[in-house]
């Protein structure tokens, strides 16, 4: 007996110390590039930093699994709806995921591309504790940084909304909401491979997931806006709830902590991983912008996040006949002008909705907006 348990316990010590052998296993974050030569570099270390740099986020899982933060991509060109449909674009892409096998080969991380079909290489120059080195684009050296990453907050929130922006090009440009339910809503404007308003019931194993990319970001220490010096980007506005409450909104201008970048990326394509139905409850059925609650004397505006949840609640609202003091206008700008709403005046939970034919209908949505998120009468940055 005390032979074999001594067996076991050796078997058990060298299992532990062969998963301690791979000193590539954890999560690994671009912090600085560590060398760079403008003589013999084309690209201003700016540019580096800001597009390039973000490909060495990774997480390596185990001994054959990689997470790619940036994820993969298929790309369909040349696509182009005809008739009078109202998403007219040039290409549109399907999210491939993140995860993918590598291997080590003369201390270097080989990864499958699953865009290219092909295996790319992240070159190891030095490697020690939690500090790694790699050559890359331009030849210029990274330092990553090995950190923990175990935050799980389940409590603070319970619904999410991502808005992602067009841009000069063919960004993914849609809005998406989830909650902690189930409950999961899609509004596709352009460049998306559907083109119809989707809703959906997911499983608890579908929400955890979701929401586990989120749950594992530290929202509350990151910063409310990220941007960068350019033109003609993609904004992605992502917006937290707590019983209808905003807790947290971010805005991301061409700039995202990449576990942020990875979470609103996964959320923003789920349709095409859920099983979905077209939705046509939609008060607004196109792109609707600039949500604010307006009087004679003020305005309270909503970012285009925190919009698609009034869209949501709206939606989800019950219609009743009521009386009701009008104190504010719900001023909104229809993407494509094509909406049938002329006019919404509201007191924050009931909103008198009048149709460009006369006709008027009241929806309660459960609560009062204005007087739960205070937060939209201050004066917050762009």
């Amino acid at each position: 007996m005390k032979k074999s348990l001594s067996i076991f316990v050796l078997i058990l010590l060298f299992s532990c110390q062969k998963k301690e052998s791979n000193p590539n296993i954890g999560n690994w974050y671009f912090d600085q590039i560590v060398d760079y030569d403008s003589t013999k570099i084309k690209f201003p270390k700016i540019i580096l930093e800001t597009e390039f740099a973000p490909y060495y986020n990774f997480e390596i899982l185990n001994d054959s699994v990689l997470d790619y933060k940036q994820g993969f991509y298929y790309t369909i060109t040349n696509k182009v709806w005809n008739g009078n449909e109202r998403h007219h674009f040039l290409r549109s892409y399907y999210f491939l995921g993140s995860k993918t096998k590598y291997k080590i080969d003369k201390s270097n991380i080989l990864f499958f591309d699953k865009t290219s079909k092909d295996w790319d290489t992240i070159r190891i120059k030095k490697i020690s504790n939690d500090t790694m080195i790699v050559q890359g684009y331009e030849n210029a050296f990274y330092r990553l940084i090995k950190k923990q990453n175990n935050h799980f907050d389940d409590k603070s929130y319970d619904a999410i909304t991502v808005d992602r922006s067009p841009c000069f090009g063919s960004c993914p440009f849609n809005s998406t909401y989830l909650d902690r339910n189930g409950n999961f809503f899609f509004k596709a404007y352009s460049s998306n491979t559907q083109i119809k308003n989707s809703y959906s019931k997911l499983d608890s194993s579908q929400v955890k997931y979701y929401f586990n990319l989120f749950d594992k970001i530290p929202i509350f220490d990151l910063k409310d806006n990220y941007s960068i010096q350019a033109t003609d980007g993609q904004t992605n506005t992502i917006s937290f709830f707590k019983n209808g409450k905003i807790v947290k909104t971010i805005s991301c201008y061409m700039k995202t902590p990449i576990d942020l970048q990875k979470a609103y990326s996964e959320l923003s394509y789920a349709y095409q991983n859920v099983r979905v139905e077209d939705d046509f409850e939609f008060l607004f059925m196109e792109k609707v912008n600039l949500f604010s609650f307006e009087t004679s004397n003020s305005e309270f505006r909503l970012k285009e996040s925190e919009s698609f949840f009034l869209e949501v609640a709206l939606r989800n609202g019950k219609q009743v006949k009521t009386e009701m003091n009008s104190n504010y206008n719900l001023k909104f700008s229809d993407w494509n002008e094509v909406s049938d709403v002329l006019k919404i005046t509201t007191d924050g939970r009931f909103y008198q909705i009048m149709m460009k034919d006369k006709t008027i209908k009241t929806i309660d949505i459960g609560n009062n907006f204005i007087e739960k998120n205070p937060i939209i009468k201050k004066n917050r940055e762009n």
